[in-house]
């Protein structure tokens, strides 16, 4: 049997000098069937395939996934491997695959998702809150699909700056450093989560007291909201400061 793909050969069988010509005898090769799918960044990227039945001619290959068309087929090994270029533009696990072979078909909605998203800074913001910036990878392009959260608390706004590569939200007010970073793509999330750090507080002034002592007033930046004893610590002259208040958040207490 030669090599081939399709369906609907018409069959004729020689014996001798005689010849059948039921034409209703019809030949089919077998189906495409993928065994492995390696995955891609969001970026896009070569998509590599391997399994049986791939075929051997790439324009009689087409490959969608996830509703993209994955282009400029090229075999690595006649039916059994060949690669394809996915572009930007997609996102999320389990996307669905439809790959075909001259008409012959092959289906699945659990061999291909995207590389999971990677984060490799977080910007610092003020312990007002403000914005940040989070450039990885595999970020995705849709905003609407990206959750980020500081803290346990929602980072807002989530905006897309540099498709798949840089995003952006609004923090919560916090303060400290190394605050865990959760960041979700599609239901994807970084194997291993990001920190922020909130700036450190700036002291501006202080206003005198009297020798016996009294309240001091203490103007900054990034001075907090939080009155717990474990997060504003105030020393004078190496006596503790007792009974903080914050009068406005993160610039004066």
């Amino acid at each position: 049997m030669p090599q081939g793909s399709g369906m609907n050969y018409h069959v004729q069988v020689y014996v001798f000098n005689s010849t059948n010509n039921d034409t209703n005898t019809l030949f089919h090769y077998r189906p495409p069937a993928i065994a492995a799918v390696s995955s891609v960044p969001t970026q896009g990227g070569l998509v590599s395939f391997r399994g049986s039945s791939l075929g051997h001619i790439p324009n009689l290959v087409t490959i969608y996934i996830g509703g993209l068309l994955c282009s400029n087929v090229v075999y690595n090994t006649s039916h059994t491997s060949l690669a394809c270029t996915l572009p930007s533009g997609g996102q999320g696990r389990n996307l669905f695959l439809d790959f075909s072979v001259d008409g012959l078909t092959f289906s699945s909605s659990n061999l291909f998702s995207y590389s999971i998203p990677q984060i490799f800074n977080v910007s610092m913001t003020s312990t007002s809150g403000g914005l940040v910036y989070l450039h990885g990878s595999s970020l995705g392009s849709s905003s609407a699909d990206i959750l980020v959260n500081i803290a346990g608390e929602e980072c807002e706004a989530v905006t897309v700056i540099q498709p798949n590569m840089v995003i952006s939200c609004i923090a919560p007010s916090g303060s400290g450093v190394n605050v865990p970073v959760l960041v979700d793509v599609a239901g994807q999330q970084p194997s291993i989560s990001p920190f922020l750090s909130y700036h450190p507080p700036v002291v501006r002034r202080a206003r005198a007291v009297p020798y016996n002592g009294g309240w001091v007033v203490i103007d900054g930046d990034n001075l907090g909201d939080d009155t717990s004893s474990a997060i504003i610590n105030v020393t004078v002259a190496g006596q503790k400061c007792n009974d903080i208040t914050v009068n406005i958040p993160s610039q004066q207490i």
